[in-house]
C-alpha cells in the first residue's frame, strides 16, 4: 500500500492552486468599480420623484468607498443625498415581477446637497440645502427607496455583498408574497424592518 502525502501550504500543485484562487479573488475585489445605475423613480419621505426626459435620476454605488449615492438632475439644478456605509441600518432588494426595488433605512436623517450645473469642464460646487424653494426638494427621512428595471439590481446586491459582507442585505421575491399589492403595503408599512424579520427576510436567513 502507498501513502500518498498531500502537500503542505507552499509546497506542491495544491496550494499552487490555493494562492492562484486567492490572487484572482483579490484581483477580483480590486477591480469591481462604482455602479451607476438609472432609476424609474425616487421616493423619499412622502416625496415621489419619477425619471423623464427632463428630469435624469440614478443611484450610484462605491463599493470600496463604502457609501452609496441617490442623485437627480432637473433644470438647471441637481440634488443628492451621499449616504456612507456606516450610517445604513439595512438594504433590502426587491426583485419583483415588473421591476426592481432598493430601499435603505439609515440611523440619521438624510442630509440634502444640492448644486448648480457646472460649466463644461467645471465640478458640482455640493452645498448643504434645506431650503423648501421648489417642488422637487428633497424632505427629512430617515429612508428612501428606488425602483428600477426588472434584473438591474441583481448584479448590484451580489456585488455589495462580495465586497462588504458585513452589511445587512436583505431580499425577496415580489411575486412570491403576492405581486404588487404585497409591495405596495410593505413599502409603506412604518414598521417595514420588523415585518421583514418576522417573516423570515433578515440576511440570516440566506
Amino acid at each position: 500500500m502507498r501513502l500518498r502525502l498531500i502537500p503542505q501550504w507552499g509546497q506542491g500543485f495544491t496550494s499552487e492552486c490555493q494562492l492562484k484562487t486567492a490572487q484572482d479573488q483579490l484581483e477580483w475585489h480590486s477591480q469591481i468599480k462604482p455602479t451607476r445605475l438609472p432609476v424609474l423613480a425616487l421616493h423619499i419621505g412622502n416625496k415621489k420623484f419619477a425619471r423623464t426626459n427632463e428630469c435624469d435620476i440614478f443611484v450610484k454605488f462605491f463599493y470600496h468607498k463604502k457609501s452609496v449615492i441617490f442623485q437627480m438632475s432637473k433644470d438647471k439644478l441637481c440634488r443628492k443625498v451621499d449616504i456612507p456605509f456606516d450610517d445604513i441600518t439595512f438594504f433590502c432588494f426587491i426583485f419583483g415581477q415588473q421591476s426592481d426595488i432598493l430601499t435603505i433605512e439609515v440611523k440619521s436623517s438624510l442630509i440634502p446637497l444640492s448644486a448648480a450645473k457646472p460649466l463644461p469642464g467645471k465640478f458640482l460646487d455640493w452645498k448643504v440645502d434645506y431650503s423648501k424653494d421648489d417642488e422637487y426638494y428633497f424632505p427629512e427621512s430617515k429612508s428612501l427607496w428606488v425602483e428600477a428595471e426588472k434584473g438591474s439590481l441583481e448584479k448590484t446586491y451580489a456585488k455589495l455583498k462580495y465586497t462588504n459582507p458585513h452589511l445587512t442585505c436583505l431580499f425577496t421575491d415580489a411575486g412570491e408574497q403576492g405581486g404588487s399589492d404585497w409591495l405596495n403595503r410593505t413599502m409603506f408599512n412604518e414598521h417595514f424592518a420588523d415585518d421583514l424579520w418576522h417573516m423570515g427576510l433578515h440576511d440570516d436567513a440566506f
